[in-house]
């Protein structure tokens, strides 16, 4: 074994303490993982399960439907984990209640996310209904 001048012996202890140090405090639950999607979510508030049509960017209508006290959750895979761009997301809805109809397109903002989990890192959203109109209303 090479015998060690204190000095650089203690330079060596110096230098896996301070490889080691961080890794001992650092709690895996704690550690955050690069954004995975974005991830934006709808629910209601009129008591009653609302149909609609949501798409990503430029994508196909795809209908859908939330039912009071669930959510509906968009996600869109990021191509890089970590870069968070996405399309904008659009839902389409009747906001006429009676037997009129009167369709509009919102968009809607997304937050990235690195789990499925609205309340924790969704952007969310609820329907509500005013009178004869449903519209949609940013929650936080």
């Amino acid at each position: 074994m090479p015998h060690l001048s204190l000095p650089s012996l203690a330079a060596r202890c110096l230098v896996a303490a301070s490889v080691l140090l961080p890794l001992s405090v650092l709690n895996p639950r704690s550690a955050v993982a690069a954004p995975q999607f974005a991830l934006a979510c709808l629910g209601t508030e009129t008591g009653y399960t609302i149909n609609f049509s949501y798409r990503w960017g430029n994508g196909r209508w795809t209908s859908s439907s939330v039912a009071p006290g669930k959510w509906k959750m968009f996600t869109y895979k990021y191509k890089t984990p970590g870069v968070n761009r996405s399309p904008v997301l659009s839902v389409r809805y009747d906001d006429n209640t009676t037997d009129r109809s009167n369709v509009v397109v919102t968009d809607l903002d997304a937050y990235a996310a690195s789990i499925k989990d609205c309340e924790a890192e969704g952007k969310t959203y609820n329907f509500y209904q005013r009178d004869t109109e449903l519209y949609i209303q940013e929650e936080d």
